[in-house]
């Protein structure tokens, strides 16, 4: 079907109070489904009957209803179900606990220290200069040795 010129104005207007026939109403919808200048139309259309629409006096109301109709979208239960049947290690709490776990043995075994053994060693030996200087330098020298 050829949407070019199978519609006026006129036909959106009826359209929108109900004078068309049902196969002409499907007509219509199929050209608004693909053309983008007969959804153009059809908004002005709606611009210029719009007085004579109904008014709606309680639109929440109305939209409450509706929405009480629809059925509810299958991704929206996925999501809803998904997250209360979550798994305990999916938890991202586990996850902060194992690290921390994994963090205070990897201390208290020493294999922080083993990464850079000779930084250990030369704090331990030198007493010319103040710590924190000393901690400084051979941090600077392990970024150095880092750096490609």
């Amino acid at each position: 079907m050829n949407g070019e010129n199978c519609y006026t104005l006129k036909d959106f207007i009826d359209y929108i109070n109900g004078q068309c026939s049902p196969q002409r109403e499907e007509e219509l919808e199929l050209i608004l489904e693909h053309d983008d200048h007969a959804t153009l139309m059809y908004i002005e259309a709606l611009e210029i009957a719009h007085h004579q629409l109904p008014i709606l006096n309680h639109q929440d109301q109305f939209v409450e209803s509706v929405m009480d109709v629809l059925p509810q979208s299958p991704i929206h239960q996925l999501h809803h179900d998904k997250s209360s049947k979550r798994k305990w290690f999916e938890n991202p709490l586990f996850h902060y606990t194992v690290a921390a776990c994994l963090t205070l043995i990897f201390l208290s075994a020493g294999w922080f220290d083993r990464l850079a053994p000779e930084a250990i060693d030369t704090v331990a030996y030198s007493s010319e200069s103040a710590l924190s200087n000393e901690l400084m330098s051979i941090t600077e020298k392990w970024l150095d040795r880092i750096k490609p």
